[in-house]
């Protein structure tokens, strides 16, 4: 079968777990012979990059990636909507796909995938694993935030009016279909149910998953679980947890069994955030305890989790089903993490993990002195995680999951 995927990002620019995860499933596919193509975007595409085969960066995304610029708005908006139009087309006459596969839509616009439906009835397939068809997009989100400011900035009030009475309409103009849906996990689906929209229903569930062989627990019987360091990996943004850590951290300084625990952080994010979360260290007096490595080459992540004492996944939003959370789990370190979204249908507190409430400090130390002054607890919750990865969420079984849903989508819809 042939196949176009269509992503924001695509490694090595990526932002995070999830354009890795397509990159995975578009290299299996590829290697049990389907055709696979990827169109995305030109984010990070500085001047001529290595030759890639079945790799097109040609998409524009919508405005400026990490500052929105209101200027291009009036400037690019119908332009770069106009190219991408151009783009899709020109991209499905030259590769004919039997199926387009949507994964990350963020900072691309979604009347690209109107074309899409409209010129492959049926055969447009999405990959859910956010919630961005019941949230704004990156233009809404900023003038319906304008809005908010009328008693400060009239003017200001007026032209966002003006501009999300547009997008309105335009959003309307582009109203999707997904006729095809598949989710990351039932809580996405579950939220997108309860947000309104019938097609969630329809759609199904298949679980993202990971490299067993690449994320192992490493020799026989070389873990220990009285030593190591407690890790954090991902996004540096607020959304992500990492200050109810250092909270908790400050409360373990005081005791005195727990000195030699150290934290490391590894990920990178938004200038203003990093300089909140260093300042924070300072403040607590934290730098002999937490270090922070920026973010770290996706090769060199096993070993990472191999010496760690446990996983903290503080996340405060409502994660779809987080790829680290899984890492570690087939790493056989144990992971402490906030239980919401598709992490619960991950982890079961006190049987393969430990979850607390988010942004509950006080809960979280109470969760790391526990693993800490119990090896044999953390020991039997490394190994129950382990084999709940092994069973449910390995890479090639969430890759015969997609071939199964593809090739049935191309035969009933010839």
């Amino acid at each position: 079968m042939r196949v176009l995927f269509i992503s924001a990002f695509y490694p090595p620019f990526e932002i995070g777990g999830w354009e890795q995860l397509t990159k995975e499933i578009g290299d299996r596919l590829q290697a049990r012979g389907h055709e696979i193509r990827v169109l995305t975007s030109t984010f990070r595409k500085d001047g001529e990059i290595t030759k890639e085969d079945r790799i097109w960066r040609l998409l524009r995304l919508v405005n400026n990636q990490y500052r929105y610029n209101p200027f291009l708005f009036f400037a690019t908006h119908d332009l770069d909507r106009n190219y991408n139009f151009a783009t899709l087309r020109k991209t499905i006459t030259s590769f004919q796909p039997q199926a387009v596969m949507v994964h990350s839509m963020w900072n691309l616009s979604r009347s690209i995938l109107w074309n899409a439906e409209q010129l492959l009835p049926n055969h447009v397939a999405y990959f859910l694993a956010d919630y961005w068809p019941a949230e704004p997009d990156v233009d809404e989100n900023f003038w319906m935030n304008q809005r908010n400011r009328e008693s400060i900035f009239r003017w200001r009030y007026h032209l966002s009016k003006m501009v999300t009475e547009r997008l309105k309409i335009e959003k309307e103009e582009y109203r999707l279909k997904f006729e095809n849906t598949i989710f990351v996990s039932r809580a996405v689906q579950y939220y997108l149910e309860e947000a309104g929209f019938d097609w969630a229903s329809r759609g199904r569930v298949i679980h993202n998953g990971i490299d067993l062989k690449k994320f192992s627990p490493g020799l026989p019987n070389s873990r220990t679980y009285e030593a190591g360091y407690l890790l954090f990996i991902g996004s540096l943004a607020p959304h992500k947890g990492l200050i109810t850590v250092l909270n908790a951290f400050a409360l373990l300084k005081s005791i005195p069994e727990m000195d030699s625990l150290k934290l490391l952080v590894a990920g990178g994010g938004h200038p203003e955030h990093v300089a909140q979360i260093e300042a924070l260290i300072d403040e607590f007096n934290l730098s002999n305890r937490v270090i922070l490595l920026g973010p770290i080459d996706r090769d060199h992540l096993p070993d990472l989790y191999r010496g760690a004492y446990a996983l903290v996944f503080p996340s405060i939003w409502r994660e779809p089903l987080a790829r680290t959370t899984q890492e570690a789990m087939a790493c056989g370190i144990p992971v402490i993490a906030t239980l919401t979204g598709g992490t619960s249908e991950l982890i079961t507190d006190g049987i393969n993990g430990l979850g607390f409430q988010p942004e509950d400090a006080r809960e979280l130390a109470l969760q790391i002195q526990r693993l800490w002054s119990d090896p044999e607890l953390a020991k039997k919750i490394a190994v129950a995680g382990r084999e709940t990865i092994a069973q449910k969420f390995d890479i090639e079984l969430t890759v015969t999951h997609f071939e199964k849903y593809l090739l049935n989508l191309i035969e009933t819809t010839k």
